[in-house]
């Protein structure tokens, strides 16, 4: 009964993997060996069970580039072939794009989607790795009287921890433990207005995108917690300009610390 039970279970979460529906738009970044930090865009249709085709999106300082691409989900393994360029455009003589292909590991977490794994191309293409991921759109319960929405975060002291000057309106931004998990909930505030509120942070990496206001920006890190090691600590990193730059926050009770981004 318990080997028929394990089967069972094995075989439910394998169908559930399967059943998945990846059509979307995938927001993330892609890393090049010895080159760096690619914003990356993954766009799927399905096409048939378990198989999808589409586009990725890749830009950097350098330029931007359209790809076409099919795909399949097997088993937990996203695998994907680009096949051709479709659109790109240049800031920097010399430079070309990759045909990739990869496989990508499927996750599937509280709020995202994400797929993550390693790529590679022919020719003198140095691989390197992706990470991609999507708002989870399964359906929640619906209360028959929504809670109001809280705009705000209650009020704190804030210490501006380091500053970044960005050219682009919108980045990439990923909040994430660098050192040991130890439960810590946090917020993250822009100017005053939550972008990202209760997450857990872990080793995980949580990708989001901020539009940024002309002149200074605010981002806060706020503690909900205080985690099994205070104070509160999360590592942001940020994606801009072809370029990234992580800082540590931390935060507590009485404080909140926050990195300046100047745009």
């Amino acid at each position: 009964m318990k080997h028929t039970l394990s089967i069972a279970i094995l075989l439910f979460f394998a169908g559930h993997l399967q059943a998945q529906d990846l059509a979307g738009r995938w927001i993330g970044a892609l890393y090049q060996n010895g080159i760096g930090w690619y914003e990356f865009e993954l766009h799927l249709t399905a096409a048939g069970d378990s198989a999808y085709v589409g586009t990725s999106f890749i830009s950097s300082a350098r330029g931007s580039g359209t790809m076409a691409l099919s795909a399949t989900l097997e088993s937990g393994v996203f695998h994907f072939q680009e096949s051709r360029i479709k659109d790109e455009h240049w800031n920097r003589i010399g430079w070309y794009w990759c045909i990739k292909t990869g496989d990508l590991q499927f996750t599937e977490r509280r709020d995202s989607l994400v797929l993550a794994g390693g790529w590679e191309a022919p020719g003198t293409c140095k691989p390197g790795t992706i990470r991609v991921a999507k708002v989870n759109k399964t359906p929640e319960k619906i209360s028959a009287t929504p809670e109001p929405v809280q705009p705000e975060l209650p009020t704190r002291r804030v210490e501006t921890r380091d500053q970044v000057q960005v050219t682009e309106r919108e980045v990439l931004v990923e909040i994430w433990d660098h050192e040991n998990e130890d439960g810590d909930i946090a917020s993250l505030s822009l100017n005053g207005q939550v972008v990202l509120k209760n997450h857990l942070v872990t080793h995980q990496k949580h990708p989001f995108r901020i539009a940024l206001q002309p002149g200074k920006n605010m981002l806060v890190l706020f503690a909900e917690n205080l985690g099994a090691r205070p104070p509160n600590t999360a590592a942001i990193t940020i994606y801009y300009d072809g370029r990234t730059k992580t800082v540590v926050l931390n935060s507590d009770t009485t404080k909140s610390e926050a990195i300046e981004i100047t745009h």
